[in-house]
């Protein structure tokens, strides 16, 4: 099984094909468009529509700035892209490719890949922060990472 994954940052939105044993099959990246919504959707549908005629994709896991009830799919901000705030991001995208979408703030996503794969794979409790085009972090608590009351836990530049 084959899943779109996309990391959308304030300046580029960088994206792979991952198979189900955590291998990358193709990856790129494309400068983040700064203006609209309508544009930053029909970026990302245009993303899904490129790399499903390789690929057969059984969902889309977007990493992404800003506020986020993950559980719900709806995005409070978007951190320092600015005209991105409270959008449902996983219905639209789902009515948009028919697929399954999942997102998460990016700095909750590296934790999570981590602890699962990377540096903290052996520790119980970490902070970790993400430079990028802002600064975000997140806070590992009992290997879980916290994303507290208001969705905001670890998040060092609110």
């Amino acid at each position: 099984m084959n899943y779109l994954a996309i990391d959308v940052g304030g300046t580029f939105i960088k994206y792979a094909v991952i198979t189900d044993d955590c291998m990358i099959a193709e990856k790129n990246k494309i400068l983040s468009p700064q203006d609209s919504f309508d544009e930053f959707i029909d970026l990302l549908a245009g993303i899904y529509k490129e790399v499903s005629k390789s690929y057969i994709l059984e969902g889309i896991a977007l990493s992404m700035p800003g506020i986020i009830d993950s559980k719900k799919g709806f995005m409070y901000t978007g951190g320092s892209l600015r005209y991105i705030n409270n959008v449902n991001i996983v219905e639209i995208l789902q009515n948009k490719t028919g697929l399954p979408v999942t997102v998460e703030n990016d700095a909750k996503c590296a934790a999570v890949a981590e602890l699962w794969k990377g540096a903290l794979k052996d520790c119980e409790n970490a902070i970790v922060i993400v430079c990028g085009t802002a600064v975000g972090g997140a806070v590992i608590r009992n290997r879980e990472v916290g994303c507290g009351k208001h969705f905001m836990a670890g998040e060092f530049s609110y």
